[in-house]
């Protein structure tokens, strides 16, 4: 990379005081007259409709909703937690890769398996950990020396790099592998090549499943996953890339008040493109201090309720409907709805807005009441036309989406809430937020 490296300032990381710090060191105030954000701009501006949400709170004494209860993982999501890590111990796997993974155990049974081994002391799940992250660097020792294995693959190594970032950072590693930093250039330059939008059909599956738009965004969000675990000059660099391609993403696929497209032209509204979004923009902001890019990640949140599923909860997933065989629009994948809460997650750490948390914990209860069989304690697939996932459909089972399901809980009970728990504290600059990117319609 040839762009001069920039020390850009920092958004404050709720790790510097007692709990999400909405708005504290920001580059410049939201506040200033006659500039975006100013008094008459109040109620649009994430900090606006925090202020106003407190001073709501203030004049009936604490009695609206989520005002006196302060924030925390519920009893029967604590409880579904242990379940699924319980089930997760018996996911086969052989030469460090886990069966049935479709793309996205490289990243998420790395990353959970790692923090979970070292917070919980967890010498078996450490060792799962290690063996999948060597898996890691022999699928990226593949991508550099065969293009076509790059194309046919691409989201199996996006997921391997990821996965080896985690790693690195949770055992204190001050850079990730070689093969990490050969990897991004390639792929950078595979973007740059392409106008920094990715709209060709490579990866058997992903560009085609998920749309150019979020397989874009997730070269931005490798970036910025990049420099939010090893700061320094490189990192800037990732950063300065990452916003140029979101600078294309929103020339091509953003329609103001109506979120992200799949792709240019294509009016279904979809979660995939916009939740990625929703990620890539909260970490532009917590890497540049731009407050412009954590308003406009809340207005893209507001633009995918009509998603919202009001009879059953969690949210639905129209991208591969078709494909499932439903009949209604009563369809809902689990890596979208992890996906959606990942990005809820970040949103709430970056604005301190009780709302993003509360619909967090709303979506983790779809998963846990919809999507779970308890008879074989493990998530499934979706949910289709009123029921759950069965064997008949083309999609029941991914051992990757559970992963990520369990990496959502992690997240949000030992980041999210800083809450304590066995095992080394990890900064909040440390923290590792990435949807999923897997080869099956997940």
């Amino acid at each position: 990379m040839n762009q001069p490296a920039v020390a850009f300032p920092r958004a404050p990381h709720p790790s510097q005081a007692s709990g999400p710090n909405p708005g504290a060191g920001l580059v410049a105030s939201p506040f200033e007259p006659g500039g975006p954000g100013g008094p008459d701009d109040l109620g649009r501006s994430w900090l606006g409709r925090f202020l106003i949400a407190l001073a709501a709170c203030l004049a009936v004494g604490g009695g609206l909703p989520g005002c006196t209860d302060p924030p925390h993982i519920p009893d029967d999501i604590e409880a579904f937690y242990g379940e699924l890590q319980d089930s997760a111990r018996a996911f086969p796997q052989v030469d460090g890769a886990w069966s049935q993974h479709y793309g996205d155990a490289p990243f998420y049974g790395t990353a959970f398996n790692v923090r979970a081994g070292l917070r919980y002391g967890r010498a078996d799940a450490l060792a799962l950990a290690d063996a999948s992250a060597e898996n890691a660097r022999s699928i990226l020792r593949h991508a550099a020396k065969d293009p076509s294995y790059f194309l046919e693959d691409l989201e199996q190594v996006m997921m391997s790099a990821l996965g080896l970032i985690e790693h690195a950072a949770a055992r204190g590693e001050k850079a990730p592998p070689v093969e990490v930093e050969q990897i991004i250039d390639v792929i950078n330059a595979f973007a740059v090549g392409l106008g920094r939008y990715v709209d060709l059909d490579a990866g058997q599956f992903a560009i085609k499943t998920y749309g150019p738009t979020a397989i874009t965004a997730a070269v931005a969000l490798l970036n910025l996953q990049y420099a939010t675990y090893f700061p320094g000059e490189i990192a800037d660099e990732r950063t300065i890339e990452a916003r140029r391609i979101v600078e294309v993403i929103d020339r091509r696929a953003h329609a103001p008040g109506k979120g992200y497209r799949v792709r240019p032209g294509e009016e279904l509204l979809e979660l995939y493109p916009n939740t990625m979004m929703m990620l890539v923009l909260c970490r532009l902001y917590e890497r540049t201090g731009e407050v412009g890019y954590i308003e406009q990640a809340a207005d893209v949140f507001e633009a995918i309720q009509p998603l919202k599923n009001r009879a059953r909860g969690g949210y639905n997933s129209p991208y591969s409907a078709a494909a499932m065989g439903a009949k209604t629009d009563d369809y809902s994948t689990l890596s979208s709805q992890n996906y959606l809460t990942l990005a809820l997650a970040l949103l709430y750490i970056d604005t301190g807005d009780r709302r993003y948390f509360d619909e967090a914990i709303g979506v983790l209860r779809f998963i846990k009441d919809h999507l779970y069989d308890p008879a074989q304690r493990r998530v499934l697939h979706h949910f289709i036309d009123g029921r759950i996932a069965a064997p008949i459909d083309p999609e029941y089972f991914c051992t990757g989406c559970n992963f990520q399901l369990l990496y959502v809980v992690f997240y949000l009970k030992h980041h999210a809430l800083g809450a304590s728990a066995p095992g080394p504290a990890e900064p909040q600059s440390r923290n590792s937020l990435t949807p999923s990117l897997g080869s099956t319609p997940t």
